[in-house]
């Protein structure tokens, strides 16, 4: 005969009554609840926090970029714009010195 303790022999309803009964204990008699409303308090929550603060700086920081790359390609179509607007004078004033020249 073994001296260890053996839940084998119980029913299973039997066995959930006891395992519910050995948490009711843990719970009443030892300060688990206080423990982890300590570690929600003083991990979780400024976890929590942290998080939020970086989702919102990784956004912030996310939307500046997009703003800069925004400026800059209104930027690079505004030059191309006034690069296009000045070549066609340019061109005409070549024309008119070639056939000045050919003359």
């Amino acid at each position: 005969m073994s001296n260890h303790l053996s839940m084998d022999h119980i029913n299973p309803w039997a066995r959930i009554i006891v395992y519910i009964a050995i948490i009711g204990v843990i719970v009443k008699f030892t300060p688990i609840l206080d423990i982890l409303e300590f570690f929600l308090y003083f991990f979780i929550v400024p976890l929590v926090f942290l998080s939020c603060i970086g989702l919102v700086s990784a956004d912030t920081v996310n939307m500046i970029k997009k703003n800069i790359d925004d400026a800059k390609e209104l930027a690079r179509q505004k030059v191309k714009e006034s690069i296009q607007n000045q070549n066609p004078n340019n061109d005409k004033q070549d024309n008119s010195e070639q056939n000045q020249d050919a003359k």
